[in-house]
């Protein structure tokens, strides 16, 4: 079975419209989650005591979903297929830059 980052990374790379890939991600996962975590209750208990210990893995499991979300969004934004449209005299350095380097499509 893929890990969550995996799982979303797969669909953040889909040549698909941005806005469907959000709406499969956000799907996906949270149908993902719910699947493993509901029929493996140990693994639930982990992720719990880990969340609840502030251990590292999840602070790198965050940043790499929302590197992942901020990409797709991004990407929306840069094709005006999320967020709605832009005006004209909108120019890219005038957007803050929601993405990290680190993530390639």
């Amino acid at each position: 079975m893929k890990s969550t980052a995996e799982l979303a990374l797969t669909i953040a790379r889909r040549s698909t419209p941005p806005s469907e890939k959000l709406e499969e991600l956000l799907t996906a996962v949270h149908h993902h989650n719910k699947t493993k975590l509901l029929h493996d209750r140990q693994m639930h208990d982990l992720i719990v005591a880990a969340m609840q210990e502030n251990r590292p893995v999840i602070k790198v499991h965050a940043e790499q979903m929302m590197t992942i979300l901020e990409a797709i969004i991004r990407e929306g934004l840069e094709t005006s297929q999320v967020g709605g449209r832009r005006s004209r005299r909108s120019s890219a350095r005038s957007r803050p830059r929601l993405y990290r380097s680190s993530i390639r499509f």
